[in-house]
């Protein structure tokens, strides 16, 4: 079994779950900058802090201008995965939230529950946490047989 695991809940308030040996811990981190191009050099930063055995992400679901930014962040951390040999999942918002709260349309504050009576000990303060732990719990549960491995050879 996979012994360090991050979720990433990415958006301008990016939700990270870190789960090591057993034990899950949550934060928020508000991406500051003026432009897209800010937010990204200050989440590529951000991600270089960590040293993960898996990396698993939420494929964000937008349009525009935002979906361009969000997809940057993506590109982001497959990039770091791969080049760092880490093992990498990204799953869409509502295969995330069938996962955890067993319909893919749920609310936010339906997944902020689910996600704390999940993991009791391990205070969600947002939907951006929920989101990243339930990544990991995802993972754990079901995701483990579909990631994708840098070192495995097509």
């Amino acid at each position: 079994m996979t012994d360090h695991i991050i979720g990433i809940d990415v958006g301008a308030e990016t939700g990270i779950a870190i789960y090591q040996g057993g034990i899950m811990t949550t934060k928020t981190v508000t991406l500051h900058g003026n432009d897209g191009s800010a937010r990204l050099l200050h989440f590529w930063h951000h991600l270089h802090r960590y040293h993960p055995d898996v990396v698993i992400f939420e494929r964000p679901f937008a349009r525009g201008a935002a979906k361009r930014q969000l997809d940057s962040f993506v590109t982001a951390i497959e990039l770091w995965a791969m080049t760092n040999e880490i093992r990498w999942l990204g799953i869409s918002p509502s295969t995330l939230k069938k996962a955890i709260t067993g319909h893919g349309h749920a609310k936010k504050y339906e997944m902020i529950a689910a996600v704390n009576e999940l993991y009791p000990d391990c205070p969600i303060l947002d939907d951006n946490q929920a989101d990243a732990a339930g990544l990991i719990h995802y993972y754990l549960t079901a995701g483990s047989s579909s990631h994708r491995d840098p070192r495995r050879k097509k």
